[in-house]
């Protein structure tokens, strides 16, 4: 296994994760990136004994249940996660980050909340 897995679900994030493995690859980081079509076969080859990474970024867990499962089980054998879905739940609702930060004077761009479709 690499010394950086990155995972991720979203296909606008594809820019992002060539990025990330470019910068990781001129660091001397060994990196690979598992999509939402490999996320079970990456666990399975995990579950069987295969060698963990020593980063974990997560792009995934909050979509993917196989990605959440990936994640999980890698914590509980001390690889570190960047996006620790433990500690990004807080994020996760942008609209609520958004107010919280205004509240403690953070100065985040104009933006109007509206509420989903489902609600209008």
């Amino acid at each position: 296994m690499k010394d950086l897995l990155l995972l991720w679900e979203w296909p606008w994030d594809a820019p992002f994760v060539q990025r990330v493995l470019c910068a990781a690859s001129a660091a001397g980081v060994a990196a690979s990136a598992v999509g939402p079509d490999e996320t079970g076969a990456c666990l399975e080859w995990l579950a069987a004994g295969g060698e963990l990474p020593l980063v974990i970024v997560d792009r995934a867990s909050d979509v993917l249940p196989s990605a959440a499962r990936l994640v999980a089980g890698a914590k509980l054998r001390g690889v570190q996660v960047v996006n620790d879905p433990d500690r990004a739940s807080a994020a996760v609702d942008k609209a609520r980050m958004h107010l919280a930060l205004m509240s403690i004077g953070v100065e985040v761009p104009w933006t109007l909340l509206l509420p989903p479709d489902r609600e209008l």
